[in-house]
């Protein structure tokens, strides 16, 4: 193959690698969702606690004194409600993400195997 071989395979090499790596905008894209999707959340959960849809009884929302402050007054109830609204959020982006970009093969996966019925009679008989 010679000098010439191994040059070229460097730089197909490289032109992989560089079309792999992810640009780095995506990740300044991902940390601003973590927080909006956050303050999105702790305020639903406050206007979910206040609107009264659901009953919650009042030792949930004012629990006895060995708990800290900063959990009393409903806090803690609306820190659970923003958690579990942080997870639906995310789940239904990925989701949606997951629907508009699906997952592309790459060069080192596999094609879709062929499905043979008449193989599979044959198989099913010995």
């Amino acid at each position: 193959m010679g000098r010439r071989g191994m040059w070229r395979y460097a730089q197909q090499e490289r032109e992989r690698r560089e079309r792999q790596r992810t640009n780095p905008l995506w990740r300044g894209v991902g940390c601003l969702m973590v927080i909006v999707i956050a303050g999105i959340g702790y305020a639903f959960a406050g206007w979910f606690i206040t609107s009264g849809l659901v009953y919650l009884p009042p030792n949930l929302l004012n629990p006895p004194d060995p708990i800290p402050a900063f959990l009393r007054n409903g806090n803690l109830v609306r820190y659970v409600v923003a958690l579990l609204f942080m997870l639906t959020g995310f789940g239904v982006v990925n989701f949606v993400y997951a629907i508009l970009f699906p997952v592309q093969p790459g060069e080192y996966d596999l094609p879709t195997p062929r499905h043979s019925p008449a193989r599979d009679r044959r198989r099913k008989r010995r």
